[in-house]
């Protein structure tokens, strides 16, 4: 039987007030809740999409190190755009951070975020090395 743990992330907000978690674990995977160009108090770091857009893969960062993985076992990325015209800027800022450890991704536009002045948001599943 698989057991699902969720994890708790420093460095992020708490999501429960919020009715989701940031992550859990379940068997070798990690699933990281969609995560956003937010500090950890939700305040949006700039209006600007590449300051969001590294935020959020640094949150994803964050939670997958809290789940003892990181961003080069990602084995699913989906990101969510406020603006489709700003994937191409995405694709660069992944090529910047992700250092060629890319996986299958989906990015989808034209996403009315719940949070005005959001214009990413990002989801992922990595695997889980285990020793």
């Amino acid at each position: 039987m698989i057991t699902k743990s969720n994890i708790d992330v420093p460095g992020l907000g708490d999501s429960r007030k919020y009715a989701y978690l940031q992550c859990v674990t379940a068997g070798d995977f990690a699933f990281v809740a969609g995560q956003t160009g937010v500090d950890k108090d939700y305040n949006i770091v700039s209006p600007e999409f590449g300051a969001q857009a590294r935020q959020a893969l640094r949150n994803v960062e964050l939670a997958l190190e809290a789940a003892g993985t990181n961003l080069a076992n990602i084995v699913n990325l989906t990101v969510y755009l406020a603006d489709a015209r700003d994937a191409f800027e995405f694709i660069d800022i992944c090529h910047e951070l992700m250092n060629e450890n890319f996986a299958p991704t989906a990015i989808l536009g034209g996403i009315d975020f719940v949070l005005s002045g959001l214009r990413i948001e990002v989801q992922a599943t990595a695997v889980i090395e285990r020793p």
